[in-house]
């Protein structure tokens, strides 16, 4: 079996459950089971920022231009953060985990999808939503049955 050398390590607490890769390709920014998102230097591994949230962290997204991350977290929150600084830009509440962030082609809105979770306490959140990147208002909101 060939093996390739390690170039890096992501350096998290517990599990990592999502990964990205910046546009540019020169970042990557990681969902972990520890509480945080983080992004790091591709070749090299180096944070470059973190964002802690209050429970585990499921999901990860670039924007096109690379500047923010949108993070979507057991702690019902959705969040946008600042890619460089990992400072927050914006967040929307949800009733439930939030399972998927995705960014639009422009950037300025971010789509999120909560669930219901038996790991989450009142957790009833059946919503996809889209809210403005730049504010966490929200703007849309689709709900779905259960059956």
């Amino acid at each position: 079996m060939l093996m390739s050398p390690q170039i890096s390590r992501l350096d998290h607490q517990e599990r990592v459950n999502a990964v990205v890769f910046s546009p540019d390709g020169k970042w990557l920014a990681t969902a972990s089971q520890d509480g945080t998102a983080r992004v790091m230097e591709a070749a090299t591994g180096r944070e470059v920022s973190r964002l802690a949230h209050q429970g585990f962290v499921r999901t990860v997204a670039f924007s096109p231009d690379g500047k923010w991350i949108a993070t979507g977290s057991d702690d019902k929150t959705a969040r946008v953060m600042e890619a460089a600084t990992g400072k927050e830009v914006s967040r929307l509440t949800h009733e439930g985990p939030v399972n998927a962030v995705a960014f639009s082609p422009d950037g300025k809105w971010v789509a999120t999808a909560g669930a219901e979770s038996r790991w989450v306490k009142d957790s009833t959140d059946k919503t996809a939503r889209v809210m403005e990147a730049a504010t966490g208002r929200e703007v849309s909101r689709l709900t779905h049955d259960a059956g």
